[in-house]
């Protein structure tokens, strides 16, 4: 007859835990994309309304803009205006990085990865179009895993070119609120035409056409000041006027 041992009982024992919580830490590798998006929702959930000052230079090929001040307002669920003399190229997801404002509800997110950059974990996210059979996003947004902000957001467009937002932040009133942006573009025939969230229209003026230029590269600066939230912005502060 085998005779088994407490001590061998006891190693099985803690053999059988090592494994479980190994095969834990693995199923938990692969993170919910939608869960990730309500975490960074949240961060703005209390803001219902945002302005600021945002100062504005544009340094892109065959396009000039003097640098600018533009004012910026934001009011939940979606609206948004500005107040500046003339045309502004202004990146909506630059000013209010805020998930919902520029991923449609039916849009498919999956999880990519996780990558850790200058000692920074981020969730790296893939945003496809509704109903589209690609294999590769046009979408990815870099997300931080310790104060869930938006810190990358990459436009990928094959046979089309690239455009890059990197947001830094600063605390307002205990909100992580963009700071400074940088949009890096650098597309072949201007800024392509796409069933996707777009973020380079100007938040304006949606009808106004990019720059009709034979290739778009370059950067757009934006430096914020004067940051006011909860303001108590009123609905007819956002009215188009008739033109």
């Amino acid at each position: 007859m085998m005779t088994v041992s407490i001590d061998s009982i006891k190693k099985g024992f803690v053999v059988v835990i090592l494994i479980g919580t190994a095969l834990t830490s693995i199923g938990k590798t692969q993170e919910s994309p939608q869960e990730i998006l309500t975490n960074v929702n949240a961060i703005y959930s209390t803001i219902d309304d945002y302005a600021a000052t945002v100062t504005l230079s544009v340094n892109i090929t065959n396009f000039r803009m003097p640098k600018k001040s533009v004012k910026v307002f934001y009011k939940k669920p979606d609206k948004f205006s500005m107040k500046t003399n003339g045309f502004a190229m202004m990146p909506k997801v630059g000013v209010f990085p805020m998930p919902s404002n520029f991923i449609p509800a039916d849009a498919l997110v999956k999880y990519n990865r996780i990558e850790t950059l200058k000692g920074t974990r981020y969730h790296i996210l893939d945003v496809f179009p509704k109903e589209s059979d690609k294999k590769e996003p046009e979408i990815s947004l870099w997300i931080n895993s310790k104060r869930w902000t938006v810190d990358r957001v990459i436009l990928d467009v094959k046979d089309a070119g690239r455009s890059e937002v990197s947001l830094h932040y600063r605390q307002v009133e205990g909100k992580w609120l963009p700071d400074s942006t940088v949009v890096t573009m650098n597309f072949k025939k201007g800024i392509p035409k796409l069933d996707r969230p777009n973020i380079d229209q100007p938040i304006e003026d949606p009808d106004v056409p990019p720059p009709n230029v034979e290739s778009l590269s370059g950067t757009v600066r934006l430096i914020f000041s004067d940051i006011v939230i909860n303001s108590g912005l009123d609905d007819s502060f956002f009215e188009t006027k008739e033109k």
